[in-house]
């Protein structure tokens, strides 16, 4: 404690073995084989290990100090060991607030057991500091953290009849300049176990009997109590008045409506993270903007702000099972379709709203409407019966094709008259690159008497019409010829 520098405060509770043995030497109060020193103290030991005489001062006026630190002194009788018993060391301020609680404490030596030096400051009554039976002069001390205006200092120690006669001491304060003020050792021995220094009071620094004596042992108690029902009351009062706010959140919430909680309220912690208000008043996370799409396709711009903090947490919201069937039939869709192939929307699946347009499907799975059918001429001559009706839900539109400004709608008529001219009726045929009406360029057809094209759905159904049909056929450019229903097999 040399470097310490500080006041320091003191009282004594003794308990001897000749006390133990008076009250039928039972208990805690038996002094244990073997010490356990918490700090060695030499400053106040001569050569031989023995206690050096303190002669204490009266402190008259307040006293500053950061250190406070409780001495043992002189024994009451004549013991060869003895301890000092201190329930609580409480050190108060100018507001009246026990300073020394809670706060860092030290000791010369602490007896076997849970008797630590903090348990002396920790507020309660049920826990004590006792140091070992010795004769060496014990001290228990507290570091108020810096110097302080000391107002007062009271002691409480054990009401056990072994002890009722035990304390004796002084208080020693440390303060910054290293200069040591004592209060006198204790003579007299109070009823209630209660001692105190008041260091505002004229001649406060000397205890003075029970007229120094602040409170019983059952106004304690029942100041603890006061200060315990109070504060369960204001829990009590706080908890009625979120649990209000929270049961009012919930009434203005919509089911399934999408939540950010305000800053400090996220169940996960996080920042900007988005939430659907379930149905059974609980929040579930949208993991990843795919999966907040997936329900709800404004969840970011449309949502509500609100406290989070008492809101139940459900599991985290997971891919719309509909939304994952219909992106498989899509890519299932996709994968099915032939580049600029004429398509037809199944009924309300037409991204306009109107059955009878035909769209291109374009080589980037795109829909391409033919807003005339001018404009459709100029890209398909057979767009009128030879389209792919399909769901377009889902579907992504391009920009509307324009004319082809390769059309010529005379020279594409004359050729056409030319061909038919040309063909003989149930002949076979292939098609030029590109302009099979159904776009698979192995197509075989037979050019019917009406001037149409009819496929050759097999290779069973062409042998019963045509042995010859695989190596004997017309190859034309097939644009612009009209389409007739499949082949079926030859009844003959």
């Amino acid at each position: 404690m040399a470097a310490i520098g500080a006041g320091v405060l003191g009282v004594l509770c003794l308990s001897s073995s000749v006390y133990a043995a008076m009250s039928g030497g039972g208990g805690e109060e038996t002094p244990a084989p073997a010490p356990t020193p918490v700090i060695p103290d030499t400053q106040n030991e001569d050569e031989t290990g023995s206690a050096s005489v303190v002669t204490p001062k009266v402190i008259t006026g307040s006293v500053k100090g950061q250190y406070v630190r409780l001495w043992q002194g002189t024994p009451y009788q004549n013991q060869d060991a003895y301890a000092l018993n201190i329930l609580e060391l409480e050190v108060y301020d100018s507001s009246g607030t026990n300073i020394a609680q809670g706060k860092s404490a030290t000791a010369r030596s602490q007896y076997p057991g849970d008797h630590q030096p903090v348990l002396a400051f920790d507020g309660s009554l049920d826990t004590k500091y006792r140091s070992n039976y010795d004769d060496k002069d014990d001290w228990l001390e507290v570091d108020l953290g810096s110097v302080i205006d000391i107002h007062k200092i009271v002691i409480r120690h054990p009401d056990s009849e072994a002890m009722k006669d035990g304390l004796r001491g002084y208080i020693e304060i440390f303060n910054g300049d290293e200069t040591i003020d004592k209060t006198t050792q204790i003579e007299e021995t109070s009823t209630d176990h209660v001692y105190t220094y008041n260091f505002k009071e004229r001649g406060g620094g000397k205890w003075r009997g029970g007229q120094g004596i602040l409170r019983t042992r059952a106004d304690i108690i029942a100041a603890n109590e006061a200060a315990a029902d109070a504060e369960q009351k204001r829990l009590t009062e706080e908890s009625a008045t979120e649990a209000a706010r929270i049961a009012s959140l919930k009434a203005s919430m919509k089911d399934y409506e999408t939540v950010v909680c305000k800053q400090g309220t996220d169940p996960h912690n996080r920042v900007g993270a988005y939430w659907e208000w379930g149905n059974d008043d609980k929040l579930r996370l949208y993991p990843n903007a795919e999966i907040a799409s997936s329900w709800v396709s404004d969840w970011s711009t449309n949502y509500k702000t609100i406290n989070c903090k008492g809101i139940d947490v459900g599991p985290d919201n997971v891919m719309n099972p509909a939304v994952a069937a219909e992106a498989a039939r899509i890519a299932s869709l996709k994968a099915s379709l032939v580049d600029y192939e004429t398509i037809a929307c199944e009924q309300g699946t037409d991204p306009r709203g109107d059955t009878t347009n035909k769209w291109e499907w374009g080589n980037d799975d795109r829909l391409r409407n033919y807003p005339s059918p001018e404009i459709a001429d100029s890209w398909v001559s057979d767009w009128r019966t030879n389209y792919k009706t399909i769901n377009c839900t889902g579907l992504v539109v391009g920009p509307d094709n324009v004319l082809n400004p390769a059309y010529d709608p005379a020279a594409e008529a004359a050729r056409i008259a030319s061909l038919k001219a040309s063909m003989n009726d149930y002949e076979t045929v292939a098609c030029e690159q590109g302009t099979d009406p159904k776009g698979d360029p192995t197509n075989k057809w037979e050019w019917g008497n009406d001037d149409r094209l009819r496929l050759w759905p097999n290779p069973q159904i062409a042998d019963s019409w045509v042995s010859d049909w695989r190596t004997n056929y017309k190859t034309i450019n097939c644009k612009g010829i009209d389409v007739g229903p499949d082949n079926v097999m030859n009844p003959n």
